[in-house]
């Protein structure tokens, strides 16, 4: 899966990418999601491909396919923590 979307990637460029593949606009639904992939795979599916010599193109554009969706329907991970000093407490000076 990692040469389907580059894991070299920024998040951003990985969510970016997968909303290219599939043709829906960032931060697109689940629902929209999830549509523009089904349209899609019933369209590019190997198994609607008569002509053998096209059909592992077709497999790698499904595998494609499926990287994007899994991409945009991935819950989004929480933010790191703040290390402990970059507390937001101010430093009041010693009297």
């Amino acid at each position: 899966r990692g040469t389907l979307l580059n894991e070299g990637m920024t998040v951003t460029e990985r969510r970016a990418e997968a909303c290219a593949v599939l043709g829906v606009p960032p931060g697109a639904r689940p629902e929209v999601v999830v549509a523009a992939h089904r349209r899609l795979v019933f369209d590019v599916h190997p198994d609607r491909i008569s002509d053998p010599g096209l059909r592992p193109a077709a497999e790698e554009r499904l595998k494609r396919i499926n990287a994007a969706r899994d991409e945009l329907l991935r819950e989004p991970a929480p933010a790191p923590a703040a290390p402990p000093s970059a507390s937001p407490r101010p430093v009041v000076p010693a009297s």
